[in-house]
């Protein structure tokens, strides 16, 4: 008797978790379902206006928010392209014996021209 009290208590305590997990899921189904009737409602309200637009209004509209998606992604990109400079060291030239305004090395057909204009020179 006393194994059939506990064996019903513990279906009960398993039936009544089932259903606070299910009370649960049924408030978060309803959430989002307000949620995505609210989001619905102000698409719906956005495409009334917007029908309601010229040709030229509604171009220029969507030219600024395009512009505007461009502009704030071009920000983020400078932002990280600078924080991943401050990250890495600045390289350090080795000092060279010539300056930077000196005249590169002769290639060899200058050499060569230059050693035949030096032989016409000496006879």
């Amino acid at each position: 008797m006393q194994q059939r009290e506990e064996s019903h208590e513990r279906k009960t305590d398993a039936l009544d978790q089932r259903e606070r997990k299910l009370s649960a899921r049924e408030r978060s189904v309803e959430q989002h379902v307000k949620s995505w009737k609210r989001s619905n409602s102000k698409q719906l309200n956005e495409l009334e206006r917007i029908a309601r637009l010229s040709e030229e209004q509604a171009q220029e509209l969507l030219l600024s928010r395009i512009e505007n998606q461009v502009r704030s992604e071009a920000g983020r990109r400078i932002r990280a392209i600078e924080e991943e400079a401050a990250k890495r060291p600045m390289p350090v030239r080795e000092k060279s014996s010539r300056s930077p305004f000196s005249a590169a090395p002769p290639t060899r057909w200058q050499r060569r021209s230059f050693q035949l204009y030096r032989c016409r020179m000496t006879r």
